[in-house]
């Protein structure tokens, strides 16, 4: 292009009669190359008709179709789909605490095929260290056997059934100088019944007073209670409170048998009856 018009003038400058000529040359000379330029490449695409979906055939993708394609999906949607607690559809069934004789049957064959016949399931007889231990398939042939190990005045031990354990939750969110009698009144109006209600405290050794108070209540609640409805409860004496799981850190155990106290470790040890 710059060669052109340094063309142009040039001829024009100096030769003003043959500056008709000299254009000519030069569109002579510049046409046949956009020509070939056009032929290598090629013809251009022609835009056709936009073919509309056919709909004949199902697809096999699920689309969503909004009233506003452009408007934003609200979460109020996707919060409906997430489950607020972790519901398990079949409940499992309970395990039941086996029964620890510490002596041997006098009778082997004949004492158990009698209390069999008063039970739905027959009960497992186990040997370990010198103690026999009886597993039994539900609460009524447990406490059966247990009825029958008190009437025959055989040394055992065992340990609750899982329907008879009082349940204890730790509630926190509270002010440490609210009184325990307001929260079991405010509980007692959403129809929860507990059993017992203690703050956790900082006393002094020798004169036994409370020194601080801190705002940690544990509460145990009856067996039987639905731990999911008072997981529900987010508000409390006009505060935001949450549960935690109570964790019992004492390093011993209590028999309901004989009431005595041992250690963990040593939870096989004799427990007379």
């Amino acid at each position: 292009m710059f060669y052109h018009l340094y063309l142009y003038i040039e001829t024009s400058l100096r030769c003003p009669d043959r500056l008709p000529a000299a254009i000519d040359n030069t569109m002579k000379t510049s046409l046949p190359a956009q020509q070939e330029t056009r032929q290598t490449q090629g013809p251009k695409r022609k835009r056709g008709p936009l073919l509309a979906p056919d709909t004949s055939s199902p697809s096999t993708s699920s689309t969503f179709c909004s009233p506003n394609r452009f408007a934003v999906l609200s979460d109020s949607e996707s919060e409906q789909d997430e489950p607020v607690f972790n519901q398990q559809t079949t409940d499992k069934p309970p395990r039941i605490p086996p029964i620890v004789l510490y002596s041997f049957l006098t009778n082997h064959s004949d004492t158990p095929r009698k209390v069999n016949s008063k039970l739905s399931s027959p009960v497992e007889v186990k040997t370990k260290n010198n103690r026999l231990l009886l597993f039994t398939k539900s609460a009524q042939d447990y406490n059966i056997v247990l009825n029958e190990i008190q009437t025959a005045k055989l040394e055992y031990h065992t340990y609750p059934l899982p329907d008879s354990t009082p349940i204890r939750l730790v509630l926190k969110g509270l002010p440490p100088n609210i009184p325990t009698e307001e929260i079991q009144t405010t509980l007692a109006s959403l129809n929860i019944n507990t059993i017992k209600i203690y703050q956790i405290t900082k006393s002094d050794k020798s004169s036994h007073e409370i020194l601080t108070k801190y705002p940690v209540f544990v509460i145990t609640f009856p067996p039987n209670t639905d731990v999911r409805t008072i997981l529900q409860i987010t508000n409390l004496c006009h505060c935001r409170i949450r549960w935690e799981k109570f964790t019992n850190s004492r390093p011993i155990r209590q028999c309901y048998n004989c009431h005595s106290v041992i250690p963990l470790l040593s939870a096989e040890s004799p427990q007379n009856a």
